[in-house]
């Protein structure tokens, strides 16, 4: 029986194991044996076809050929539904499982109830993964390190240019976003662009400023809180080498392009004002 690749990715007890290998082998065998006779039935049949209708008439050549067609194409579709199951899409375990079931309900009832836990459980390369990970190895603590620094400086920078234009921030202790309450500037975002929602005040900086931000709207506030969610990630860099420098810099904010980013942040705030 071909060797199924998902099999390797689930840990099934020995037993357990052992009893579904037996019976996908014998599922392989049965529909293997279907196959041969389907295609020895449909080349059979189309032979005899032939036979008794020469035995009858002057059988037409076209007529022959459609008889032989007819048998070759019932030989080739079983050939087709046997390899569609075992060579090109194989059946994964979840799929074998319910067919054993079918036929030994005891063995099957176990696969799915096992199953059930463990295929909903992250892959096992990603479990090795995280179990290093979880090991807390020098390399990973210092990149984790190296992370929640930059996050920090660049966070605090742009709540120090939201504050500075006299909006309503929190200073960023542990949060990944950055929250600006335009509440101040309510009149003026009225007045000059008819804003008195947060969706408006996120679609006047997106269309405005190419600036995208999600109003607090989307994660349960009233609607027309003027505040406003900030990312502050895309501010690393553009590019793979960007982000490594940034990563490794002792002060990430006099990198021209995160200087760059708070300079054009300071700039509309400006312009909103």
């Amino acid at each position: 029986m071909p060797q199924n690749d998902n099999y390797t990715l689930v840990d099934l007890p020995e037993g357990l194991r052992r009893q579904f290998e037996k019976a996908g082998q014998r599922l392989w065998r049965v529909e293997t044996t279907t196959a041969v006779c389907g295609v020895a039935a449909s080349l059979l049949f189309s032979v005899l076809a032939v036979f008794m209708s020469d035995r009858l008439w002057a059988t037409p050549v076209w007529l022959r050929v459609f008889i032989f067609l007819c048998g070759l194409g019932g030989a080739t579709a079983a050939i087709l539904a046997w390899a569609r199951h075992w060579v090109w899409r194989r059946r994964d375990m979840r799929a074998l499982a319910t067919l054993v079931q079918k036929k030994y309900r005891r063995l099957g009832d176990r696969l799915l109830g096992i199953g059930s836990e463990i295929w909903s459980a992250p892959a096992v390369p990603i479990q090795h993964a995280a179990a290093v990970a979880f090991g807390e190895p020098p390399e990973i603590s210092e990149r984790i390190a190296q992370s929640r620094s930059l996050h920090a400086a660049v966070a605090r920078a742009v709540a120090s240019a939201c504050q500075s234009a006299g909006l309503l921030v929190p200073q960023p202790e542990a949060a990944f976003y950055v929250y600006p309450d335009f509440e101040p500037w309510r009149d003026g975002l009225a007045r000059r662009f008819g804003v008195s929602t947060g969706a408006a005040l996120a679609g006047l900086l997106l269309d405005r400023y190419g600036a995208s931000t999600l109003p607090a709207s989307a994660f349960g506030a009233r609607p027309a809180a003027l505040q406003l969610r900030l990312a502050t990630g895309l501010l690393y860099g553009d590019t793979d080498e960007q982000r490594q420098a940034a990563l490794l810099a002792a002060d990430p904010l006099t990198l021209p392009w995160i200087a760059a980013s708070l300079d054009r942040l300071a700039e509309i705030l400006a312009d909103c004002a």
